[in-house]
């Protein structure tokens, strides 16, 4: 799916250069045959403009033409194989502005085409240049010469125009990939924000949570900060689910998130452990952490009462040393959490050192 939505979003952006290469063909076409009439150009010079414009006419009357890859071949190689050569010669050779249709073709084939086909007309316009300086050379009496001022007024036109067209091509180039760019870049962002956190609560998930944790203690973090791991649960959270259902049971660990989120400071790093179980990673003085956690179950107990349910939770706390390693920490903070467990519920208990 990804690859194919990719594909048609890269025949879209295709599709409108090329009818932006068909307008600009027909506004160049006509200001280029004004112009030769204004500066005495033969009508000879204007054929090729004419046909140009048929041709750029009838792709834009029906967008699937113009959106059909055949009609896009035809429309380069009359450019390449006949514009270009014919318009070379009849308008005086090196003399005139051919160098410049000759880029402009060249920035709007490799917009166009892809591998095989445009190498086939990137090799075809350097071909057809060096064949056209050649033909110049040894057939000189072929090329018309006009005066100096016709053909400083015809560069004075053309030249502004080729650089126009060049611009807008790669402006719309640019516009289209900037703004792939910031989508892409937009998705990324959402991609690492639906992997780093849980659904449910908005806090960080176990994963990053585990991750956090063992990059601080690689950049021996906590080496210079007094550092909590703390993991805590919903007392009996079974019950609550089998008293009010699943439904309420998620908003419970919603509010949980949510007002443990509020609580511990940015710096924290904040997760839902699973299931009821949350878990936080504290840099802070221990009064501090204490006066949150009495907070975070006064709140979750009124939260409880205007549903007519007691909602208590348990805490388990360890201090994180300068040796510890991830599995140490988390052993230890899970250890802290059975004990309090074990002394009741509805408590908090502190491991400092490892349980034997």
């Amino acid at each position: 799916m990804i690859s194919g939505g990719k594909m048609n979003y890269n025949n879209e952006l295709e599709n409108k250069i090329f009818r932006i290469i068909l307008i600009g063909t027909l506004a160049l076409s006509v200001i280029s045959i004004i112009g030769n009439i204004l500066f005495g150009f033969p009508f000879l010079a204007d054929i090729k403009w004419f046909v140009l414009i048929g041709i750029a006419g009838y792709l834009l009357l029906k967008k699937e033409r113009a959106a059909n890859n055949i009609y896009k071949i035809i429309y380069f190689a009359f450019i390449i194989f006949v514009l270009i050569p014919v318009g070379w010669i009849n308008s005086g050779g090196n003399a005139n502005n051919t160098i410049g249709y000759i880029f402009l073709t060249l920035i709007a084939v490799n917009y166009m085409f892809y591998k095989n086909t445009r190498n086939f007309f990137i090799i075809s316009l350097i071909s057809i240049f060096v064949l056209i300086q050649i033909i110049g050379r040894i057939y000189p009496s072929i090329i018309p010469v006009y005066s100096y001022d016709t053909q400083f007024m015809d560069r004075l036109i053309q030249i502004p125009l080729t650089l126009f067209a060049s611009y807008i091509m790669i402006k719309k180039f640019a516009d289209e990939y900037r703004n792939e760019k910031e989508n892409l870049e937009k998705t990324n962002r959402k991609l690492k924000y639906y992997a780093e956190r849980d659904t449910i609560t908005g806090l960080y998930n176990r994963r990053y949570y585990d991750e956090n944790l063992n990059q601080k203690i690689q950049d021996n973090f906590f080496a210079g900060n007094i550092s909590y791991s703390v993991l805590f649960d919903i007392d009996g959270f079974k019950k609550v689910n089998d008293t009010k259902g699943h439904y309420f049971g998620d908003e419970v660990i919603k509010e949980v998130g949510k007002i443990t989120n509020r609580l511990f400071p940015e710096n924290s790093c904040n997760a839902r452990w699973g299931g009821d179980e949350f878990i936080v990673l504290y840099t802070g003085i221990k009064e501090n952490l204490d006066i949150r956690i009495d907070k975070i179950r006064e709140h979750m107990k009124k939260f409880g009462e205007s549903n007519s349910i007691n909602i208590t939770l348990s805490f388990g706390i360890t201090q994180i040393k300068n040796n510890d390693t991830t599995e140490s920490v988390l052993q230890r903070t899970d250890n802290a959490l059975y004990k309090a467990k074990e002394n009741g519920k509805n408590k908090s208990f502190f491991i400092y050192l490892y349980l034997e």
